[in-house]
């Protein structure tokens, strides 16, 4: 790597916020649905029955519900002083049971948690009121996406087809300098501790990184920039997750990516093509 790569990113180590970064470049495809662009709003209650359609063990919480349990769980509250800006986590119902009362989040409390369950900050009220349906779904949809691909590859590792000789070719094929740098760039977003594995930073980079490469390409080299080749890094990622095919299963009905977002508002409203399938919005439960 050259020197100036890793002075270039000490420079701005302190701003380069995954999450909100690529909020603001997808939104920037996206109307304001206060401006009177057409678009539809959805109100919680809708936006959680998309998440459901998609991950029935996922579900919107308060942030401060994802920061407690986070605190709890993993002790990821402040680092380098910086709160965690995890958007998203996955934990052992049992363990979250300890941590949440069900009817804090709307959940009879006789109603067992599953196994495993995901929970996805849900925005908050001005970011509802502001935002149009489509944007608030595709925000879902980054959020179930990158935990599908932590769960991928922790099914690779517990199964051991990414044992620990698989993982030290991955973290030689991103780079030594590369890892350092991305290391650095996860913990500063709260994402990583600096303790953790390898595994544990592998997970979560290839989350970021497939996130960008999906979401806001340009990011990546922004991030990332000791990482010259990126076609590489997919590759290598592809070896352990198949992240088209995540992108296809996570995908809420009526979200897009930022590009279709683009495409659709040069042309006007288009019908989701896989509306005869998937009605939206989704009707409510009749049970």
């Amino acid at each position: 790597m050259k020197r100036g790569h890793r002075a270039a990113w000490n420079d701005r180590s302190s701003c380069c916020n995954i999450g909100l970064l690529s909020r603001r470049i997808a939104s920037r495809a996206s109307p304001d649905a206060s401006a009177g662009g057409g678009e539809t709003a959805i109100d919680l209650a809708q936006l959680q029955r998309a998440v459901t359609f998609v991950d029935p063990s996922a579900i919107l919480v308060p942030a401060r519900i994802l920061r407690r349990v986070i605190k709890r769980d993993r002790g990821l509250w402040f680092l380098r002083g910086r709160t965690s800006r995890r958007l998203d986590y996955t934990i052992a119902g049992a363990h979250l049971d300890a941590i949440v009362d069900p009817e804090e989040v709307g959940r009879p409390a006789t109603e067992p948690w599953p196994k495993s369950v995901t929970l996805l900050a849900q925005p908050d009220p001005e970011e509802l009121s502001r935002s149009d349906s489509g944007a608030l779904l595709t925000r879902v949809w980054r959020q179930l996406f990158r935990t599908h691909v932590r769960l991928a590859i922790l099914r690779m590792i517990e199964s051991a087809a990414l044992d620990a000789t698989e993982l030290s070719t991955r973290m030689k094929g991103i780079g030594t300098t590369s890892v350092l740098e991305a290391r650095d760039v996860l913990v500063e977003d709260g994402l990583l501790r600096k303790d953790d594995s390898d595994a544990d930073f592998y997970r979560e980079f290839a989350s970021a990184f497939l996130d960008m490469s999906y979401f806001a390409p340009v990011l990546r080299s922004h991030c990332f920039p000791a990482i010259e080749n990126l076609s590489s890094v997919e590759a290598l990622l592809a070896r352990d997750v198949d992240g088209a095919g995540l992108l296809t299963t996570t995908k809420p009905p009526g979200a897009l990516l930022p590009a279709d977002k683009e495409a659709a508002g040069s042309r006007g409203p288009e019908p989701d093509p896989s509306a005869d399938e998937v009605p939206w919005p989704i009707p409510d439960d009749p049970s």
